[in-house]
């Protein structure tokens, strides 16, 4: 039987990060300082887009998703992310399996820190819609269905 609920997904493509140095692994490069201060303005835009709503997050443990989701949590003073590998590695299965474990309201909003291609790959397979994350990027899907899971793109913030 399907399941509906109408929570809102919010896929967040981390900011400029410092390119891949010798010694270090992809996981483990930071944001650069221009990539924070682009963070840090489009605040004021997501803060209105959230309103009220519970909001849960979610981010892929590498360094630069994290630090992204420490500008958002800071500036709108919002519990910690939680980290989960399938962020980072792209398991759209681990994804949905997660989805299905949580308990939230319908109003709930959900984001996610997370990488290209994965953040298309996912807005693709829920929606069906081709859109390109590109750095900073935030693009909101709304659930219509949990089983399968599917979506409405609802635009980019």
């Amino acid at each position: 039987m399907e399941r509906k609920r109408k929570m809102e997904i919010i896929l967040i493509r981390h900011e400029k990060a410092e390119a891949l140095q010798e010694g270090k692994t992809d996981r483990e490069r930071h944001l650069t300082d221009s990539g924070v201060l682009a963070m840090q303005a489009v605040v004021p835009a997501l803060k209105a887009h959230l309103g009220t709503a519970p909001v849960l997050l979610w981010t892929s443990p590498a360094v630069r998703a994290r630090e992204t989701a420490t500008v958002i949590i800071e500036a709108l003073d919002l519990e910690p992310a939680t980290e989960h590998d399938f962020i980072y590695t792209g398991e759209f299965a681990k994804f949905e399996a997660a989805l299905v474990d949580l308990d939230v309201s319908d109003d709930a909003k959900l984001l996610i820190f997370g990488h290209e291609p994965t953040l298309s790959d996912w807005i693709h397979k829920l929606t069906g819609e081709h859109v390109k994350m590109k750095k900073g990027d935030m693009a909101s899907l709304y659930l219509t269905s949990e089983s399968p899971f599917t979506a409405n793109y609802s635009g980019k913030i």
